[in-house]
């Protein structure tokens, strides 16, 4: 069986690309929802009324937990897949039709589609070096064993999990990416469909008026990024990333403050 795990994040279901997408084009497949709202949206009814497997701990346990947390009270079943998908993504009727097809034909542990933003390929990329990735203009430049890809859009095959897990030292950012490098490392076998769905973003689009905003994902990236690093053995490659990221935020928002949240992120 195939399942859809979406995870919300202060927003209604209801208002979500992907659960309004997931409806339309695939209304027969299971629908898992993971609340990590702060606030009330009112989630847990709208998710009854429409037939959703319905889960929350009433705050942002961030990414890799609520993944973990739907794996180990799922109890999926041998030939069961997971579609990933962030709450802003926009899929297609062909997407859902190939990964149908994958998923009963093969024996795939990853299959990624083509996913792309602001008329770019973010996923998939390759891995380059240990905590770095390469992204490619065309699907003929993937390296089969470099092949990475963000969460949304991802499907696994959930016998995979019995071998690894998300890394729960990794709070949002680089989630994905330390999951592939995991896959990778046990020799799972990895898919690349030909269909494309659409990711509204956010690193591609900033409000200047939302300082606050912007510093709270700036140090979540920054602290996601150095336990990245550490872990694959590159702590050092951490420094250069954070002051080019430090140095990118500071011409887009013309803000000090995140010269503060720099220094904090590297004590």
């Amino acid at each position: 069986m195939i399942y859809g795990l979406i995870v919300i994040y202060n927003k209604a279901c209801k208002d979500s690309n992907s659960v309004k997408d997931f409806q339309k084009y695939n209304p027969n497949t299971p629908l898992i929802i993971y609340d990590n709202s702060t606030k009330g949206f009112h989630n847990k009814e709208y998710c009854e009324n429409n037939g959703f497997i319905y889960f929350t701990k009433n705050r942002n346990v961030g990414i890799s937990k609520a993944y973990n947390y739907v794996i180990d009270n799922m109890h999926f079943k041998v030939d069961d897949y997971l579609i990933i998908l962030d709450d802003d993504t926009h899929i297609t009727r062909e997407y859902f039709n190939e990964v149908k097809a994958a998923v009963k034909n093969y024996k795939y542990d990853v299959i990624l589609p083509i996913v792309r933003a602001n008329n770019k390929i973010i996923s998939p990329y390759n891995f380059y070096m240990n905590c770095r990735s390469k992204m490619i203009k065309k699907r003929q430049d993937l390296i089969k064993s470099k092949i990475s890809g963000i969460n949304s859009g991802m499907v696994i095959n959930t016998q995979l999990f019995n071998k690894i897990k998300y890394n729960e030292n990794l709070f949002l950012d680089y989630v994905d990416y330390d999951f592939m490098r995991r896959v990778h490392k046990i020799n799972g076998v990895i898919h690349v469909l030909n269909s494309q769905i659409d990711q509204e973003f956010q690193y591609f689009n900033y409000d200047r008026k939302n300082i606050n905003g912007a510093i709270f994902r700036f140090k979540i990236d920054l602290h996601d990024y150095k336990v990245l690093c550490k872990e694959t053995g590159e702590a050092w490659f951490f420094y250069i990333h954070a002051i080019k990221f430090t140095l990118k935020q500071l011409i887009r928002y013309r803000s000090g403050k995140f010269i503060g949240a720099f220094f904090e992120s590297i004590i």
